[in-house]
């Protein structure tokens, strides 16, 4: 199986020039914005607390649901020995029940 290398563009080098220097074709590159407006600044900011409240509610669910699992799983190891002391008390009021009535 052969893989296809990966091409990679570190750099765009699409302006086109003539033969004077005067640009031709600019290329398709934008610099990365560096300054914002008070305004766009103030939604970034939102937007970030908007998704940090997202993950932390999904964490929370996600939490939740793990101690209910626990809760679930402790209930299920401590169902036998319930049955088995309700059993015992069912019996020993039944004993308690029977001597009461004979004497």
């Amino acid at each position: 199986m052969t893989h296809s290398p990966e091409i990679r563009h570190l750099f765009a080098f699409d302006t086109e020039f003539d033969a004077d220097g005067t640009v031709v074709r600019p290329g398709a590159w934008t610099p990365a914005k560096r300054s914002y407006l008070p305004a766009e600044v103030e939604a970034l900011v939102a937007q970030g607390r908007l998704e940090a409240r997202q993950q932390a509610l999904g964490e929370i669910e996600n939490i939740r649901a793990m101690a209910l699992s626990n809760i679930a799983q402790s209930v299920a190891s401590a169902m036998p020995t319930l049955k088995a002391v309700a059993q015992a008390h069912r019996e020993q009021s039944a004993d308690l029940a029977l001597a009461a009535a004979r004497a």
